[in-house]
């Protein structure tokens, strides 16, 4: 029975989180994959990714998507097909260690969920992460686990350097398995083997001396402190969905049930000898997370088995089965709140309504609308529909704004335009930043002056972020109205 229940969860996880992502507007790290994934100028590619701490490989994987299929749901389907071949293997850990058939419904933790089938590089190393965990925890034969931990143990690196330090935690427990079953000599020369392999592949990168360097000083760099470490736990267990203001207590209903979760995965009888290890899992995510201020996306491994553990226990009986009542109905409002885009940290910014559009663009009537980011530019043509052009910046310049032919777009509208409404993103310590100042310096530079600055689209999570952050802006939207001395449109 287990097998097909577990069959049926992931095929519907796939087909949910495949119509959310092929109808929900990308949000902003996508926005840069796919521009990266499509531009014809490969060496301006290199040349950014140089100074982004991340390997190259998954670039030239989505150059090559792009090459075949030129379109983004390639990319996005890529994604879903490695989310779902993760939770496959991590389920059936699940199933088996917490004796409970219904694991994959973790699946729909909302962070696993929306992240699951974006255009970023977390899924492939959910894949990674899940092909270790099965080969340490699965009772498969000896080959397919060595397979698969081979396998987890390549791509992992490849995709993101973070997993190294789980690799090396991965690293020690299956050292350890193998020698309780007297194969220390030939698991340790398989690592070794390993570890030849993904240091050939770090310096065979096009980027090696580059990355280097800024692994070198990450090695060398302070600790980030614990506003981040706090927002990568709390938001991580409880899904980045929140109500604003006094509601964003309703979650406190879940901690409880959170309580009971953790007592079940530690005396389940299968599950104890894993605890240790989720322990040191989780406590690598903390170390990371302090010093780079790493956000939930990237331990969907942990927040799925977290997850596993919340549903696991709604066959505890009394108050237990109540307090994991609330966690799992707690989790299934934020999935919904998520999946509508309203109120998830994440998904609101994907999202403009259409009764902010007179807000956003305003009575003045204009000939021509600017919006730099191309998340921007689409939501205020899919939501407000304006009778003008929104032209947008040709390059997705998320790690790093460079001189070039970004703005070539913009300059052949702008000279026909005189009235002009610059939209913009108010933000702080963002390449996204150095684009709207960009922009800003273009409309300068062609005699354009500034009449008036609006604000609009209140973020509904201001207050938690102006917390952590006092100088971020409460609003999600800047408008500009500029007058410049080309000729209107005909």
């Amino acid at each position: 029975m287990w097998r097909p229940l577990r069959a049926s969860l992931v095929a519907a996880f796939f087909v949910l989180s495949a119509v959310f992502s092929f109808c929900r507007l990308p949000y902003d790290d996508e926005w840069f994959s796919f521009a990266a994934a499509s531009s014809p100028d490969t060496a301006r590619v290199l040349s950014t990714l140089a100074g982004d701490l991340h390997p190259p490989w998954i670039v030239f994987f989505d150059r090559a998507l792009w090459h075949l299929f030129h379109d983004q749901r390639a990319l996005c389907l890529s994604r879903l097909i490695a989310s779902t071949a993760a939770i496959t293997l991590l389920s059936s850990v699940a199933e088996r260690r917490l004796r409970v058939p219904w694991a994959a419904l973790a699946a729909l933790q909302p962070i696993v969920f929306f992240y699951s089938a974006c255009a970023r590089w977390y899924p492939f190393l959910l894949l990674a992460q899940a092909f270790r965990a099965y080969a340490l925890w699965s009772p498969g034969r000896r080959p397919r686990a060595w397979v698969m931990f081979v396998l987890g143990g390549i791509i992992g690196p490849m995709i993101g350097y973070v997993d190294g330090l789980f690799l090396s935690i991965d690293s020690a427990w299956w050292l350890a398995r193998e020698r309780a079953h007297g194969r220390l000599r030939s698991a340790s020369a398989t690592l070794f083997v390993l570890i030849a392999m993904d240091a050939a592949i770090f310096v065979l990168s096009p980027l090696f001396h580059e990355h280097y360097r800024l692994l070198g000083g990450l090695a060398t760099g302070g600790a980030r402190w614990m506003p981040g470490l706090a927002g990568w736990f709390v938001t991580g267990i409880l899904g980045q969905s929140f109500l604003p203001g006094g509601g964003m207590l309703l979650a406190l209903v879940a901690v409880p049930g959170l309580g009971v979760a953790v007592h079940t995965m530690a005396t389940e009888p299968r599950m104890r000898s894993m605890v240790p290890w989720l322990i040191a899992v989780t406590l690598g995510w903390v170390g990371l997370t302090a010093r780079m201020a790493l956000e939930p996306r990237y331990a969907l491994m942990l927040w799925f088995l977290v997850a596993a553990g919340m549903v696991a226990s709604l066959r505890r009986r009394g108050g237990k089965r109540i307090a994991s009542g609330l966690a799992v109905g707690y989790l299934a409002f934020a999935w919904l709140l998520m999946v509508t885009q309203r109120f998830s940290l994440k998904g609101d910014l994907n999202r403009l309504p259409v009764g902010d559009c007179v807000s956003v663009l305003g009575r003045t009537p204009v000939d021509l609308v600017v919006a730099p980011y191309p998340g921007t530019a689409s939501n205020i043509r899919t939501a407000c529909a304006p009778s003008v052009s929104v032209v947008t910046a040709s390059w997705g310049a998320h790690y790093g704004f460079e001189a070039g032919d970004e703005l070539a777009p913009i300059v052949r509208q702008l000279s026909t335009a005189c009235s002009v409404l610059l939209v913009t993103v108010p933000v702080r310590d963002s390449s996204l930043a150095e684009t709207n100042d960009a922009a800003e310096r273009l409309m300068a530079a062609s005699h354009c002056a500034r009449e008036s600055t609006t604000h609009a689209v209140r973020d509904p999570h201001a207050a938690l972020k102006m917390r952590l952050d006092p100088e971020v802006s409460p609003w999600r939207v800047r408008s500009e109205l500029w007058t410049c001395p080309g000729s209107p449109l005909p």
